[in-house]
């Protein structure tokens, strides 16, 4: 095969390759979870609960994990670093910050990169953490 041929299929191949990669970079992952926490300081309520039970821990995973990260010019929702779920595994973490209102978006951590995980699974979320003293909204 000529060298012209070869650099006429790699260097495609090779611009596919980066582009997928960064796509793939951009998606939340919280696989590496093993416990979670939530953080619930609103008004007079104060909540820092460990989250023990594992159904309520994968589903939580099921629902945050995967969803790429986007960055809106102005966030319309209510975010909070007093309102926020940390899913870890001791050495590493992530933590979200649930719109405090009705939107179905979530931020990540003190960034600018949010996730929006749809109506029906911030429904679920929603009525996991109630469980640990966490209603919304909260605003």
């Amino acid at each position: 095969m000529s060298r012209k041929r070869i650099l006429t299929i790699a260097i495609p191949a090779a611009v596919v390759f980066v582009v997928l990669a960064a796509i793939n970079s951009m998606r939340v992952d919280s696989s590496f979870a093993t416990c979670a926490y939530v953080k619930f300081h609103y008004g007079d309520t104060k909540i820092d609960a460990k989250i023990t039970n594992l159904d309520d821990i994968k589903a939580l995973w099921e629902i945050l994990h995967g969803f790429s990260y986007y960055e809106p010019g102005v966030p319309g929702c209510g975010y909070g670093d007093d309102v926020s779920i940390t899913m870890t595994n001791g050495r590493r973490s992530i933590t979200f910050c649930p719109a405090c209102d009705a939107c179905d978006g979530f931020r990540i951590g003190n960034s600018k990169w949010y996730i929006d995980v749809g109506s029906k699974q911030r429904r679920r979320f929603e009525a996991i953490v109630k469980k640990y003293g966490m209603t919304f909204p909260c605003i």
